[in-house]
């Protein structure tokens, strides 16, 4: 008698699992259970740079990412119907042993899937939500306080270029002052070493403070304490006290003799500001922590370890100095989950800082939340120079204008949070770090200064913001907010304005200059030399930008000599002299030599 087919169950299962496993790993998706090699691409939680700071993936990203997962969850659905189907026909298979492991994995690999798939939907809802409150906001000016911040390390104003300049912050809409003394402060005894040969004097931050308070303008000094020390492990004495001996960027927080070192800093710092409520202890950019041996040896993680030494210093100002308040930059606890975070609740208040002009998606997903489940009180921090490229002469005015904008509609997304923003800190950085060179001199960033506290008093940009602003520095027609190759060098009249035009009028030097330097990779290579299918015209051309750009340089070398000796110091106008025009006269000297035979254009 003859019995029909009769399907097989296990021999089908297995089958069916290492068809799925196939169709998993030719799909691109890795079945390894090893937790090393799925998490080797994820950030070790260090920021990268002043241009580009913690960007998450964006939306558009996420739902791209979401579709192939659901793609693939699909394809393999899919497949075991149709295995199903063809199940009753007799399938030959592998060994038994080697089928159930490949089972197990292909098991393994499905339901990570899944997870995966659910985890991108919760991400992209959490985006989504946070996109469509900033959508939403209705921004409106901004009550709370704004502090100009003064970053001495590059250019730092003379004393009295310094008086005549806090008049004018107050007149453009500024409260308060955020002022990074670096190595301009008169550090005494021990520490005398930090401060540079014409650093401010005492009586100098004595008379700093008594113009402020007249202006009613407040003060929070800020001094590096972990990340961005290199003014002080620079020098010998303090070599040992590196996280990383020969970067002398980080303190090793760890190391005999760095709590005492931060602590006598603060302790003299805050004896000369006696009066102020709050102090910023940096923080930010902490690229090397967790490096050093006796680091690892003393905490089991850089949050711990981070938070240990943050939590001492503050611990050590309110034993010392019970009335200042801690701030800290944000980015090191952007991607703390909460129980992490909240072990600093008690103790700092953040400053969240970001500079680009969009920063709907900038920040990682779900910080905003974590913030505020722990924090009452937050500041941020703005950029109104010197965050828009590492060897900027002008601001980009158009991004400054609209990284406020931007922090006005996350502003306005906050307020039902129960968390207040107490201030905002328009940054104006004069260097990326101490070794790095100058950005923007302070006259050539008083215009974006005017308009992003116009922004911030309107609650939006419109054509009364830069009339405004316009009026009240004295300018003779409006600001010119787009700083390209049709700049020209503006006549206004506040204090400084004179170095303003003479740096206008090295912008366009350097448009000249960048013109003509850009002909020699694209026509007039060794190749085309040697071939000689060089271009006249283009030459020409050339020769005539490089004595065009000459122009524009000397013009400005002879205005800067007069008018920046009443502004800085000395070594700083030869730094900036140096690096700014000499070296660019000098390189045209030597393009004009290769092209002199095509002079004739000029």
């Amino acid at each position: 008698m003859n019995r029909p087919n009769r399907i097989r169950p296990l021999p089908v299962i297995l089958c069916v699992a290492l068809f799925i496993l196939l169709s998993l790993k030719f799909a691109g998706y890795h079945l390894s259970t090893d937790s090393s090699q799925t998490d080797s691409g994820r950030s070790d939680g260090k920021v990268t740079s002043r241009d580009d700071k913690t960007k998450g993936k964006n939306a558009a990203e996420l739902r791209l990412e979401l579709d192939a997962k659901i793609l693939e969850l699909q394809q393999a659905k899919d497949t075991i119907v149709e295995l199903n189907k063809a199940s009753s026909k007799q399938h030959k298979c592998q060994s038994f042993g080697e089928l159930e492991k490949k089972l197990i994995i292909s098991q393994q690999a499905f339901e990570k899937l899944k997870t995966d798939k659910n985890k991108l939907v919760k991400e992209l809802s959490e985006k989504d939500t946070q996109l469509a409150k900033y959508a939403s906001a209705a921004t409106s000016p901004f009550e709370g306080q704004k502090l100009v911040h003064l970053d001495m390390k590059g250019a730092p104003p003379k004393i009295s270029y310094l008086l005549k300049l806090l008049p004018l912050y107050q007149k453009l809409g500024a409260t308060g002052l955020l002022i990074e003394y670096e190595d301009m402060f008169p550090y005494q005894g021990k520490l005398a070493v930090l401060s540079r040969n014409n650093s401010y004097t005492v009586e100098d931050i004595n008379k700093l403070q008594a113009a402020a308070l007249n202006l009613k303008l407040s003060i929070i000094p800020l001094v590096q304490t972990f990340g961005h020390m290199e003014f002080v492990l620079k020098h010998g004495q303090f070599a040992d006290l590196n996280e990383v001996s020969h970067h002398k960027m980080v303190i090793c927080s760890t190391c005999n003799g760095s709590q005492a070192l931060i602590e006598e800093m603060i302790t003299q710092i805050l004896s000369l500001h006696s009066g102020v409520d709050y102090i910023h202890i940096g923080g930010d950019e902490v690229y090397d922590l967790y490096k050093h041996k006796s680091s690892r040896s003393k905490f089991t993680s850089k949050e711990k370890l981070f938070t240990s030494h943050i939590m001492s210093i503050s611990t050590y100002i309110s034993k010392h100095f019970s009335n200042v308040r801690v701030i800290i930059w944000d980015d090191m606890l952007r991607t703390w989950n909460v129980d992490h975070i909240s072990n600093l609740k008690d103790y700092v208040i953040p400053m969240v800082w970001a500079y680009w002009s969009n920063l709907d998606e900038y920040f990682p997903t779900g910080m905003w939340q974590r913030y505020t489940k722990v924090f009452r009180e937050i500041w941020i921090a703005s950029a109104f120079k010197g965050a828009g490229g590492s060897d900027n002469d002008f601001p980009p005015i158009q991004q400054h204008v609209g990284n406020h904008e931007s922090w006005l509609k996350i502003i306005s997304s906050l307020q039902d949070t129960g968390v207040t923003v107490t201030g905002i800190a328009l940054t104006g950085w004069s260097r990326y770090d101490h070794f790095a060179n100058m950005v923007e001199l302070m006259p050539a960033g008083i215009t974006s200064l005017a308009l992003c506290l116009g922004v911030l008093e309107a609650g939006e940009m419109n054509h009364k913001v830069i009339a405004t602003a316009s009026h009240r520095l004295g300018c003779k027609s409006n600001i010119t907010l787009a700083i390209n190759r049709k700049y020209k060098a503006e006549n206004c009249s506040f204090y400084g304005s004179t170095a303003f035009y003479a740096i206008g009028i090295y912008y366009q030097g350097t448009v000249h200059y960048d013109r003509a330097r850009n002909v020699i990779p694209t026509w007039h290579t060794r190749f085309q030399r040697n071939r000689d299918r060089i271009s006249p015209f283009r030459l020409e051309r050339a020769y005539a930008e490089c004595l065009e750009s000459k122009k524009y340089l000397q013009k400005a070398r002879h205005i800067a000599r007069t008018v920046f000796s009443k502004l800085f110091y000395s070594n700083d106008i030869y730094e900036w002299m140096i690096t700014k025009i000499v070296t660019k006269i000098a390189n045209l000297d030597n393009l004009l030599k290769k092209l002199k035979d095509y002079k004739v254009a000029s």
